[in-house]
């Protein structure tokens, strides 16, 4: 799996891959830089003293407002930025589901031109399922938030629960271009080691400042090649079955 990264990013220079990276770059930095700033003033305009108003007496207000500000002051800040950082994986990953049809086309073309033609799905189902992923990672994320506390466990907790998501969304959507649904889930099940080492690769590559730009078209890269060499490993006919007709 490592050396299908390695093939990715000596291929982001092609002429096909570089023209996405640009639009990608650019729609994610002007969208998640006008949503960041909107979260910034809400958060800096968050006063607790007027949010607990309505508390009866002065005394349980002044208590409840200065647990409030301790809240704010010790978990805040992480808070910000994990929500921060999965409202960046969203847009990159949703603006990337634009164009990532491409980047697979002009990987296949290049490395594995003898496999049988692939039936690309519709724009809307490839959207469908990045807005998918964005609803998983955010509730699953939310929900494991108290552990991330936890240090080291919550480092651990994060990498294998979003490396499992990403691994196993970017996988389908270069899967399900050549086979069906049920083969699809078959062959990720038998590959779910290396698939959640795929998986874990993306996750610390959106975790890089500037990389992450260019993640899921490195992910969805280097899952073509994962997926072209178990093909070919078994046998084109054996591995791939007909495109959906």
């Amino acid at each position: 799996m490592l050396n299908g990264y390695l093939a990715a990013f000596r291929q982001l220079t092609d002429p096909p891959i570089r023209a996405v990276i640009w639009r990608v770059a650019l729609w994610t930095t002007l969208i998640f830089g006008a949503l960041a700033w909107g979260l910034t003033v809400a958060v800096l305009s968050f006063d607790p003293a007027f949010r607990f108003d309505w508390v009866p007496f002065e005394w349980l207000r002044d208590a409840v407002v200065w647990m409030a500000e301790v809240v704010v002051a010790v978990l805040g800040g992480f808070i910000f930025f994990v929500v921060l950082w999965l409202l960046f994986a969203a847009i990159v990953q949703f603006i990337a589901g634009f164009y990532l049809e491409r980047v697979i086309a002009a990987v296949e073309a290049r490395h594995f031109p003898d496999l049988p033609p692939a039936t690309p799905p519709p724009l809307q189902a490839t959207l469908g399922a990045m807005l998918r992923l964005f609803a998983s990672m955010l509730l699953f994320n939310l929900v494991a938030l108290p552990i991330y506390l936890i240090p080291t466990v919550g480092m651990v907790v994060f990498y294998v629960l979003n490396g499992y998501l990403l691994g196993r969304e970017y996988f389908e959507m270069v899967a399900i271009r050549r086979c069906d649904a049920a083969s699809m889930r078959a062959t990720r099940r038998a590959h779910s080691g290396p698939l959640m080492g795929a998986g874990l690769v993306t996750t610390l590559l959106l975790s890089l400042p500037l990389v992450n730009l260019i993640a899921p078209i490195v992910a969805a890269a280097a899952m073509v090649h994962f997926y072209g060499s178990q093909a070919r490993q078994a046998g084109v006919a054996a591995a791939i079955t007909a495109p959906p007709s």
